[in-house]
C-alpha cells in the first residue's frame, strides 16, 4: 500500500480511514488484510496496536507514532509501575487487544462513552487546506470536550452499538449546522489537556507526581505540619471549580469522578490511575502543565508573604476566641487545628463550649429511637448537643440496628430511582428499552439492585426482525448482468470479484452462482504458452 503523507496531529485512525479511501479495493476487509494481514481488526481511536503497519504507512518510526499519533504519553502518565508502562508499550507493536488490560488500571473503572470526536472549523480549515479533513487525535482525549484551538464543542459519533463500528471514516460537516457553544470550565480542561501532551511528547516527567502534589498542596496552605491534607478545605474549593463538568445533562466527565475520592490517594499512595484525575488536579492547582513541573515558586519574598508569624496567628486567634467565635470557625478562618485552639484557650482561661461528657439513659433511648427511623447521624448529634462518635457508637451497640438503617437508606433510594424511570418513560412515550437505558441514569441502578421491577415496568421489547433467507438464484442472475457489463482483460477470479464490491461471492459461493461462475470464467484472460 502507498505511503501517506502524515498531518500535523493526525491520529492513527484517521489514517488507516485515509488509506482504505485511497486504496483500490471498496471493501474494508480487503484494506485490514494489505495493512495488518488479518481482515476483521477493529482500530482503536485512543490506543490502536499494530503500530508498526501505521509506521510503514507514514514511513516514521514506531515510537513517533506512538507518541505522536496515539494516547501513549498520556495513559502513561498514569501508570506509577514501570512494568504496566512496558507492557503498554509492547502490546503497541502486537494486536493491541489488551492495550487497556496491560496499562492496568488506566481505566479504573470508569464508564468512558465509546465515541470519535471533530472540531467542525477544524474539519473545514483542514479540507480547504489538505484537501480532506482528518481526525485529530488531541480531540480523542477522555475530557477534551471543546477544541483547543477555536473554543467550540466537539461533534461526537458513537462507536460504540449502533455507531461506527468496522467502517473506515472521515469527519464531515455541513457549513448550515449548528455549533454548540462551550463553558469556561471546558475550555480550561481541553486546553489544559493538549498542553500536556504536547509537553509529554518532549518531555519525562523525573520528579514523581505525589511529590509535587505534596508541594503544591504546602505551597497552598492545604497541608497540615504533618502532611495530612486539610480535605474539608480542599474538597469544597474543587467540587467548585470543577462543578459545570458534571452539571450539565450529558456531563463531560464520568459521575464517578465528582467526589474526588482520589485525590487523597494521589498524594499519599500512588499507584495506577486514569490519567483525567491527575489532570483534574494538576489544573487545579497550576495554570500550565509547565508551572506544574516545575513546582511552586520558591522566591523568598513570596515565601515571606505567604507565610504567617505564629505570632500573629495566636493573637489572632484570641481576638476571636474572646468576640464569642466558635473553635470550628476560627479554625477554619486561620487554617489551624482545633486541638491547638483548645490549648491557647484554657492557657488564656477563655471559657469554651464543651459537648457532654455523660451520656444518659435518657440520651441514649433517645438517639436510638431517631436511629432507628433513619435520621442522619450528624443531625441527631446536633440535635442533642453530643459528637457524631457518640452517635455512631450508640449505633453499632445495638445488634442489627446498623443494617436496618442501611435498609431504610437502600429503600429510599429504591423509591427514588423508580420514580425517576416512571417519569421519564411518561416524558418519553414509545421510545424503547435502549433508549430508556441511554438517557435515563436511574435504570442501571434498578438493573442492578431491582432488576424484576424495572423489566415489569418498561415498554415491552420490540419485536424482532425477520430477515429471509438469501435468494441464490435471483443473486446468481444480477451477477451475470453485472458481469455482462465488464470486458475480458482479468487474470483471475478473485480480480473480477473486487471489480464487483470485494465480496468474495464468486470464490465462497460459487456452487451457488453456477451461472455467474461460468461467465465469470469466460472474463479470464489465460497466459500465452
Amino acid at each position: 500500500m502507498n505511503q501517506l503523507v502524515w498531518f500535523p496531529g493526525e491520529c492513527a485512525y484517521s489514517l488507516v480511514a485515509r488509506a482504505y479511501l485511497q486504496s483500490p479495493y471498496c471493501s474494508w476487509g480487503e484494506t485490514n488484510k494489505e495493512m495488518f494481514n488479518v481482515k476483521h481488526v477493529r482500530i482503536n481511536v485512543i490506543l490502536p496496536g499494530r503500530l508498526t503497519a501505521f509506521a510503514e504507512l507514514t514511513a516514521h518510526s514506531i515510537d513517533e507514532v506512538r507518541v505522536k499519533a496515539t494516547g501513549h504519553v498520556l495513559f502513561g502518565l498514569g501508570l506509577i509501575d514501570i512494568k504496566s508502562r512496558e507492557r503498554l508499550i509492547n502490546t503497541s507493536t502486537e494486536t493491541g487487544e489488551r492495550a487497556f488490560g496491560s496499562s492496568l488500571l488506566a481505566v479504573s473503572k470508569l464508564t468512558f462513552a465509546q465515541e470519535i470526536k471533530a472540531c467542525p472549523l477544524c474539519v473545514i480549515a483542514d479540507e480547504a487546506k489538505y484537501g480532506v479533513p482528518y481526525w485529530h487525535i488531541i480531540h480523542q482525549y477522555h475530557g477534551v470536550s471543546v477544541c483547543p484551538k477555536h473554543g467550540v464543542r466537539l461533534a461526537v459519533h458513537k462507536t460504540g452499538e449502533g455507531g461506527i463500528n468496522h467502517q473506515y471514516v472521515l469527519p464531515l460537516w455541513e457549513k448550515d449546522e449548528e455549533i454548540k457553544p462551550s463553558n469556561i470550565t471546558e475550555k480550561t480542561l481541553s486546553r489544559y489537556i493538549e498542553k500536556l501532551h504536547e509537553l509529554l511528547c518532549v518531555f519525562t516527567p523525573i520528579t514523581p507526581l505525589n511529590k509535587l502534589y505534596q508541594q503544591w498542596l504546602s505551597d497552598r496552605e492545604l497541608l497540615t505540619s504533618n502532611g495530612h491534607i486539610r480535605w474539608r478545605i480542599l474538597k469544597p474549593q474543587l467540587l467548585s471549580y470543577w462543578h459545570s463538568l458534571f452539571c450539565s445533562i450529558e456531563p463531560v466527565l464520568p459521575l464517578e469522578l465528582k467526589g474526588f475520592q482520589f485525590v487523597p490517594i494521589m498524594v499519599h499512595k500512588p499507584r495506577n490511575m486514569h490519567y483525567i484525575k491527575h489532570v483534574l488536579l494538576m489544573a487545579f492547582l497550576s495554570r500550565t502543565p509547565e508551572e506544574f513541573f516545575n513546582g511552586p515558586a520558591e522566591a523568598e519574598q513570596e515565601c515571606e508573604a505567604k507565610v504567617k508569624p505564629a505570632r500573629n496567628i495566636e493573637e489572632r486567634a484570641l481576638e476571636l476566641l474572646f468576640a464569642g467565635n466558635s473553635m470550628r470557625s476560627v479554625a477554619s478562618q486561620l487554617s489551624c487545628s482545633i486541638g491547638y485552639l483548645k490549648q491557647l484557650a484554657l492557657r488564656n482561661n477563655i471559657e469554651i463550649e464543651r459537648r457532654r461528657q455523660h451520656i444518659s439513659a435518657d440520651i441514649e433511648r433517645t438517639v436510638w429511637r431517631k436511629a432507628f427511623y433513619g435520621i442522619h447521624r450528624e443531625v441527631i448529634a446536633n440535635e442533642l448537643d453530643i459528637s457524631v462518635g457518640a452517635v455512631e457508637q450508640i449505633i453499632q451497640s445495638h445488634q442489627g440496628l446498623s443494617q436496618w438503617r442501611h435498609h431504610l437508606l437502600m429503600v429510599r433510594r429504591l423509591m427514588a430511582h423508580q420514580k425517576e424511570l416512571l417519569a421519564f418513560t411518561v416524558s418519553h412515550p414509545g421510545k424503547p428499552r435502549n433508549y430508556i437505558k441511554e438517557h435515563c441514569g436511574a435504570y442501571m441502578w434498578l438493573y442492578k439492585n431491582d432488576k424484576d421491577w424495572l423489566y415489569q415496568h418498561l415498554p415491552p421489547p420490540q419485536s424482532r426482525i425477520y430477515y429471509p433467507s438469501v435468494d441464490w438464484s435471483a443473486r446468481d442472475i444480477v451477477l451475470v448482468a453485472q458481469l455482462m457489463s465488464l470486458k475480458p482483460i482479468y487474470s483471475s477470479l478473485s480480480q473480477i470479484d473486487r471489480e464487483l464490491g470485494g465480496h468474495g461471492w464468486l470464490l465462497k459461493y460459487r456452487n451457488q452462482l453456477p451461472m455467474s461462475l461460468e461467465f465469470a470464467k469466460k472474463l479470464l484472460v489465460l497466459p500465452k504458452v
